[in-house]
């Protein structure tokens, strides 16, 4: 694995540790695993289907797709609309 690589074990720990205000070691058990099956089936392949990530099922594992920077930009200015929205 490189260092622009990860896996899908490690993206579903840090999503589901963001998503429950929990450290990372701690993102285990149920949510976990719901969070780990959604991103290998559905999401994981969508996003490297439409090139944001290069996604190897097989390996399980995730770099950056040729289309990652436009959608990087595309959610942070998403996100500052939404934060100047409130």
């Amino acid at each position: 694995m490189t260092t622009d690589e990860t896996t899908a074990k490690q993206l579903s720990r840090v999503l589901t540790a963001n998503r429950l205000g929990i450290p990372t070691k701690a993102a285990t058990g149920e949510e976990y695993r719901k969070t780990y099956n959604s991103l290998t089936q559905t999401h994981l392949p969508r996003m490297d289907k439409a090139n944001i990530v290069d996604y190897d099922k097989d390996r399980k594992t995730v770099t950056r797709g040729p289309d990652y920077p436009v959608a990087f930009a595309i959610l942070l200015y998403s996100h500052a609309l939404h934060e100047l929205l409130r």
